[in-house]
């Protein structure tokens, strides 16, 4: 996709401002409770706990929940760039004469989406190390896009790289929806004959030693404690762990019970599946079949990007079935699978409101508000239930 933002300058700054205030508002409203994280030590763990130090004002669960905020802020501009490289491919042979605006608020609406989603929105209001996994994750996507439209573009490789690399101390999840794409894109640029593609292990090197250090930084275990855990993250020890429960059975997905097999890859397809229909709910039916019409778009625009949707949603479902039957919440990455829908969404709203000639802003505006509605309502019913 296109190098060039779908947003005026300045747009993704106002947009992380205005969601530091909305998720602040909102974080003495929800509580504390009901979100479980990995026991995996974290990079984003001791970034969340130095930010927390040093914000003045709170006892340290407030100032740490604050710092998710901040986390998910910079993640939803990061966001809105990758919906915008969506929204764009529409118009991306030909132009559109009334395009300019409508592609940023395509962008606008399905970063909208995301940011109310109930996964997300209990990512940047409990789960700081989350917040940060998913912030890395979409940064690396949205460099992967630009290395595929630019193969020659040596610094968004390089960027890419180092992203890369920080997955390494993430979240479980994070390495394994950033990995294969990122390798994938790097080795494509590499046989169209770049030499940046050469040079990008040493960035991935400098990414994940510095990631490594911060998450061996908070290891409570006992000695050889480091050394062990370096290797087991990069060999993505706690996907491989989580995965192999799914050969034990697996707790209820969302599923009804009666379709759920007891074991084995059956059961590990219905779990997934079962996730994917919770997205779909959290999403709601508007923004649902967006994506379905925007994945289709980009299949015919460009597939490259399509096939990245598709893959970052569906390792993130997974990672998130494969951790919840190993005990774990698993809301980091299923919010990357929200995520990664953001541009097809902005894609679906592009596409249907580009048959409106001169009311194509104002139909792209339409639909946005329409496919916010029911992921509002969902929130708010998930995050305040009914005593």
């Amino acid at each position: 996709m296109s190098g060039r933002s779908s947003f005026p300058p300045g747009g993704e700054t106002l947009l992380a401002g205005t969601a530091v205030v909305f998720y602040a508002a909102l974080v003495p409203l929800i509580p504390v409770g009901g979100y479980e994280t990995s026991a995996e030590p974290q990079a984003a763990g001791a970034l969340a706990a130095i930010a927390a130090a040093v914000f003045p004002a709170g006892d340290g669960a407030s100032r740490g929940r604050l710092a998710a905020v901040f986390a998910a802020a910079i993640g939803l501009s990061l966001v809105a760039r990758f919906a915008g490289e969506g929204a764009a491919a529409r118009s991306a042979r030909g132009g559109h004469p009334h395009g300019e605006g409508s592609d940023g608020l395509a962008g606008l609406a399905a970063t909208g989406v995301v940011a109310v989603a109930t996964g997300y929105l209990a990512l940047a209001t409990r789960s700081a190390p989350g917040a940060v996994s998913v912030t890395v994750v979409a940064g690396a996507l949205l460099l992967m896009v630009r290395v595929a439209q630019d193969p020659g573009a040596g610094r968004s490789g390089l960027v890419l790289g180092v992203c890369a690399g920080l997955c390494a101390g993430e979240d479980g999840a994070a390495a394994a929806v950033a990995w294969p794409p990122a390798a994938a894109v790097t080795l494509w640029a590499l046989r169209r004959g770049e030499r940046w593609p050469l040079v990008a292990p040493l960035a991935f090197a400098a990414g994940s030693g510095a990631s490594l250090a911060l998450a061996v930084g908070t290891w409570t275990g006992a000695p050889p404690a480091p050394l062990v855990y370096i290797a087991h993250a990069l060999s993505l020890g706690p996907l491989r762990e989580a995965l192999s429960s799914w050969w034990v059975g697996l707790p209820s997905s969302g599923l009804p019970s009666s379709v759920l097999p007891s074991s084995g890859l059956p059961s590990a397809l219905s779990s997934v599946l079962g996730l994917g229909l919770v997205l779909g709910r959290e999403m709601g039916m508007v923004a649902s079949l967006l994506a379905l019409v925007g994945v289709a778009v980009l299949f015919g625009r460009r597939p490259g990007s399509a096939i990245l949707v598709l893959w970052t949603a569906a390792a993130g479902l997974t990672v998130a079935a494969a951790s919840r039957a190993a005990g774990m919440d698993g809301r980091t990455a299923f919010s990357l699978a929200t995520v990664a829908l953001a541009p097809a969404i902005a894609a679906g709203i592009s596409a249907l409101s580009a048959v409106m000639g001169r009311a194509r802003l104002a139909t792209t505006a339409a639909l946005g508000i329409i496919a916010l509605v029911e992921p509002v309502f969902g929130s708010v019913a998930a995050l305040f239930p009914r005593r």
